[in-house]
């Protein structure tokens, strides 16, 4: 069993090592460029399927009067880092899958950030900054819900510690 401190710990340096890490490579270097490509040119694609009038120039995807520019944070690597704290940060029975839950989640909060950038914009209108703060909340949702499934297949439990 692990402390509340030593899990929090444990969370926040493995969240803030990797967003760090993510947003520092892009930057100088611009390395997630091609993820955030990706993102934009798949948020586009949906979005023309869906015959609406949108247009991408770079990575600003704009529909109607409603413009997005892909940036790190909509890759789905925020997701990721939260995702890899919390598995990295809980003490599991079989240890050894850590590493294949948290290599298989990312190609999911890639797909899930291009479902969030795409529905925001073609829902949005003039709701666009709410929707698009929801969508957030929904993929802290989406990582603590496939958190929690991970952790019930392990078979780890989360005991609340009592004080003596």
């Amino acid at each position: 069993m692990v402390s509340m401190k030593e899990f929090l710990g444990k969370f926040f340096l493995v969240f803030s090592i990797l967003y760090l890490f993510f947003h520092a490579v892009d930057l100088f270097f611009g390395l997630l460029l091609p993820l955030r490509q990706f993102v934009a040119v798949s948020s586009f694609m949906l979005l023309a399927m869906l015959s609406l009038p949108v247009s991408l120039s770079g990575l600003t995807i704009t529909l109607g009067g409603s413009s997005f520019t892909i940036i790190t944070s909509c890759t789905g690597v925020v997701s990721f880092s939260i995702f890899a704290g919390l598995l990295y940060a809980t003490p599991m029975k079989k240890e050894k899958r850590k590493l294949t839950y948290i290599t298989a989640f990312f190609p999911l909060a890639i797909l899930w950030n291009v479902f969030r950038v795409t529905a925001t914009l073609s829902l949005g209108g003039e709701l666009i900054e709410v929707l698009h703060n929801t969508f957030w909340m929904l993929s802290v949702l989406l990582v603590l819900g496939i958190y929690l499934l991970i952790l019930k297949l392990d078979g780890t439990t989360i005991k609340k510690r009592t004080r003596k």
